[in-house]
């Protein structure tokens, strides 16, 4: 099919009336009503998004989107017949979101769907992409220009109108970001990877998978990302099944008794002495929750314009570092995607200062 070719070359597609009416229709009534049933009749404001997980009873039609072949069948024609079907959410967002890329990481390869529920234009939130940028070097080129601080409104992209019905299909490398929105604009999302073949590409897929799902549960206030329920499977979906056998060989549930997809049994709370360090430095913000294990602290404040999650890694990671201090890579992620500005960024300098200062204490946790 052309579509697959453009996408493998471009990095994205739209899948034209890929859903039928009656069918968006079903899967929207499920999406408002997990919405309204986290959120209230209330909708996030410029500075938030709000977001549900749909693998469980609440949404039984969200629920199965990943194996149904309006989703799976094209997930399979780019990765294969043995495509993992990884999570399924929806969101609603208020205002613009950022330039960014789901993912740093070569590996796992992995695909997202994206389903708006109402009409997208240019200046109405539809999805603007990059053409290319799912692959080196043009990933490393589109880094650069957006972290340089080009406004959003002038980054090179292509713009991908969508009403209802279609499905928009990206490379989660592809650089990406919506403008105009307004308020409310709700969307289904699921994400596909490719089954790993190697045993360094399997090392990889789980080091991604616990980043996945942590950020996952972030965004939708806690929550399993597998509900008991579809871990079930009572339906004996076969899909589903083989899905789930999969995950248990790769370790994806290692650790959790519950297999709650979280995979956050291995962390243990941010040291004291790196807490009160934190806390200190934060300024005006609230210290909501921390952890550390392998390779990574985590530390999610809550600020007066919505959460900022700090992350700390080895500075050898791939992923994009706001600031390198020693041996430690410091970065931050909102829901909304948007750079710190103003005083949000001073309080971010002051936290990367305080994680300089307390860098054997973190190096040692993180080891």
């Amino acid at each position: 099919m052309r579509w697959v070719e453009g996408c493998r070359r471009d990095g994205y597609a739209v899948l034209k009336g890929a859903i039928p009416p009656a069918a968006m229709q079903a899967l929207t009534a499920e999406l408002d009503g997990a919405l309204r049933r986290s959120y209230g009749e209330s909708t996030g404001d410029q500075h938030h998004e709000q977001a549900v997980l749909t693998l469980g009873p609440d949404t039984p039609l969200l629920a199965q989107a990943l194996e149904q072949p309006f989703l799976h069948a094209p997930a399979q024609r780019l990765y294969g017949d043995d495509v993992l079907g990884i999570a399924a959410y929806g969101t609603s967002h208020t205002g613009d979101t950022g330039w960014h890329a789901d993912s740093p990481r070569e590996h796992p390869q992995g695909v997202k769907f994206s389903i708006y529920v109402g009409p997208t234009r240019a200046d109405s939130g539809a999805l603007r992409v990059w053409p290319g940028s799912h692959r080196s070097p043009e990933h490393e080129r589109a880094r650069a220009f957006v972290q340089a601080g080009v406004p959003d409104a002038d980054v090179p992209c292509v713009v991908l109108p969508s009403d209802p019905g279609d499905v928009v299909v990206f490379d989660l490398r592809l650089f990406h970001a919506a403008l105009g929105g307004g308020g409310d604009r709700r969307v289904i999302n699921a994400f596909y990877y490719r089954d790993p073949t190697t045993p360094e590409q399997e090392r990889l897929v789980r080091e991604q998978i616990v980043e996945d799902y942590q950020w996952l549960t972030d965004k939708n206030r806690g929550g399993r990302v597998f509900d008991p329920w579809w871990l079930a499977n009572a339906g004996q979906n076969a899909v589903r099944a083989r899905w789930i056998d999969r995950f248990d060989a790769l370790g994806f549930f290692d650790g959790d008794a519950e297999r709650s997809g979280r995979l956050d049994a291995a962390a243990t709370p941010l040291p004291e002495d790196v807490a009160k360090r934190l806390e200190g430095a934060a300024l005006g913000w609230s210290l909501v929750d921390g952890s550390v294990k392998t390779e990574l602290l985590r530390a999610r404040f809550a600020s007066p314009e919505g959460d900022v999650l700090l992350l700390v890694r080895p500075t050898e990671d791939p992923h994009p570092a706001y600031a390198r201090r020693g041996s430690l890579a410091v970065a931050y992620s909102t829901l909304d995607c948007r750079p710190l500005t103003g005083a949000r960024l001073r309080v971010l300098d002051a936290l990367v200062e305080a994680v300089a200062g307390a860098e054997d204490a973190i190096v040692a946790a993180i080891r």
